[in-house]
């Protein structure tokens, strides 16, 4: 036995042994796994980060430049351009009124016809080829320059030379083109603009509705669809300066998402744009939804398996020690008759011609009751066996109850008076009639008065109480006896439990009297519920409907 057991138990420990790193290596691949989705979530965000920026920039450009033009355009006065393709034609001829930097007079307006030719080499070559100065006929030196609306000059020279001219009409060669120039121009004060912007604030460049929309369309882009905050803050992000929405301007300061807004300006301040995903954690466990729920799901399983094991193990090894206990018991059940069956017949044996006969009757009587004895223990492991399987027949018929406990109380009174013991009784007022089988139902009663009887270590107590519950009828047999140990209490009805005392032999029985009672109680449809503590008596609970209702298999006839 003791090898056995520690059979039981090294399969038992290395098989725990073997689920625990199944467990823990799904464990680690989960969390490797986490890792992984978290690594690529964050590239991802720092990718919309940095595109968002790239966006801010882009359109903080293009708004300088397209109110530039517009500008322009609105104060440059009237244009009319010709085209005509081929050759050395003029492929343009453009009006235009531009600021004359005159040093005797001071600036004025001058206005400068423009003609385009395209040259043999495909260049082309831009030509004043009439000038108009109004009101002076002097020959003086004028510098035509090219400015802005607001008045300010550019640097670009266009064209500086004497002009002598009595009829006012200034012949000039202008050596650039005026086109390219005004774009030149265009472009370096966009840059100064744009170099000026450095020291503004980044609230003050960035419009909040275009940023949450261009937000929501870039995080969506790169598939990140989940709850998200976002904020700007200043002093390497120390200081919020904006939060949406603004609950979560704490854990934006906190977020380990974040990038520098302008990062290209000549003049840069320290503005950061942040974001904060309050589901991030959710939302990467749902991005590997199925594989965690595949993963928890196979844990699961193996940890059934393995306790179902366990627990067949350790119920295979508890039936094999109840059926040792069974068989021994048994042996000793039977021994006692067999004994006495073989003293007798060596009894008649060595007396034969010689016995009287009253000795005769005598022996007869022993070895007609010690043989039925055998039979009764014979056929009640065969209606056991056959409870369990539930082929057996309950004949049900109307019963009176309270007869059915008073025939059982009569046959254990006889064991209990001598030891100065007491049976009460109170039974429910009126009839006690139920649909039973008399035979099955009062053997039941009778088992649970003998064991009230026989597990004492003083003089028995029992009190039997009936109470009428509208369909059912409930018996509760209480005794003080020496009570049942909460480990074993939940085992009393197994079929060859019998509760430890110490002494194999100390209480007689097969451990076959409770498991009988469960199996006829529930064949009638009724219910057993017990209640005890060690060394304060124990206490039964049989509910029984009135009208018959077979559940275990049983038949009434």
């Amino acid at each position: 036995m003791r090898s056995r057991r520690r059979t039981y138990i090294f399969l038992s420990t290395l098989v725990g042994l073997a689920l625990a790193g199944l467990i823990v290596v799904q464990v680690a691949y989960l969390d490797h796994a986490y890792d992984r989705e978290f690594r690529i979530f964050s590239q991802n965000v720092n990718g919309v980060l940095h595109s968002i920026t790239r966006r801010l920039e882009t359109r903080e450009a293009w708004v300088i430049v397209n109110n530039f033009v517009a500008d322009s355009s609105g104060t440059s006065g009237g244009m009319t351009t010709t085209f005509r393709v081929g050759g050395n034609d003029i492929l343009a001829r453009d009006e235009r009124i531009i600021k004359i930097s005159d040093p005797v007079t001071g600036t004025d307006s001058i206005k400068v016809w423009i003609n385009s030719t395209l040259t043999d080499h495909g260049e082309t070559k831009t030509i004043a080829d009439h000038a108009t100065e109004p009101g002076q006929s002097a020959t003086r030196f004028i510098k035509i320059m090219l400015v802005d609306t607001a008045g300010h000059s550019a640097d670009t020279t266009i064209c500086s030379h004497v002009i002598e001219d009595s009829d006012r009409s200034l012949p000039a060669i202008v050596p650039d083109s005026i086109p390219f120039l005004e774009r030149r121009y265009i472009i370096e004060k966009v840059l100064e603009d744009m170099s000026g912007m450095g020291t503004a604030r980044a609230t003050d460049r960035i419009e909040p509705a275009w940023l949450d929309s261009i937000m929501t369309i870039t995080l969506s882009d790169a598939g990140i669809n989940t709850e998200y905050a976002y904020g700007i803050a200043s002093n390497n992000g120390d200081s919020l300066i904006f939060a949406a929405p603004e609950e979560y301007g704490d854990k934006l300061s906190e977020s380990e998402f974040r990038t520098r807004l302008f990062p290209h300006d000549l003049v840069a301040r320290d503005d950061e744009l942040l974001l904060y995903f309050p589901d991030q954690s959710s939302y990467l466990l749902g991005r590997e939804s199925a594989f965690l729920i595949l993963a928890l799901l196979s844990i699961i399983l193996l940890a059934g398996c393995y306790i179902f094991v366990i627990r067949t193990l350790w119920r295979q090894k508890r039936f094999s020690r109840q059926l040792i206990d069974f068989i021994n018991n048994m042996t000793h059940e039977f021994k006692t008759p067999v004994s006495t069956i073989a003293i007798v017949g060596e009894n008649l044996g060595a007396k034969q011609g010689s016995i009287d006969t009253e000795r005769l009757a005598n022996y007869a009587r022993i070895l007609k009751q010690e043989s039925g004895r055998m039979k009764r223990q014979v056929e009640k492991i065969l209606e056991m066996a056959a409870l369990e399987e539930g082929d057996f027949n309950l004949d049900a018929s109307p019963v009176d109850l309270h007869a059915l406990l008073m025939s059982a109380v009569e046959g254990v009174s006889m064991r209990i008076e001598p030891l100065g013991g007491k049976i009460e009784t109170a039974f429910a007022t009126g009839t006690a009639m139920i649909e039973a089988d008399p035979t099955h139902l009062g053997n039941v009663f009778h088992n649970l008065l003998d064991n009230a009887a026989k597990y004492t270590v003083g003089p028995p107590h029992i009190v039997i109480s009936t109470s009428d519950e509208g369909d059912e009828m409930v018996v509760t047999i209480k005794d003080n006896g020496i009570g049942i140990k909460n480990e074993d209490l939940r085992h009393i009805f197994d079929r060859y439990f019998r509760i430890s005392t110490g002494d194999l032999h100390d209480v007689k029985g097969f451990g076959l009297g409770l498991s009988y009672v469960r199996l006829i109680v529930e064949a009638h449809g009724g219910s057993i519920i017990v209640s005890s503590s060690q060394g304060k008596g124990s206490s039964f609970r049989i509910n029984l409907p009135k009208r018959f209702q077979s559940k275990a298999g049983g038949a009434s006839t």
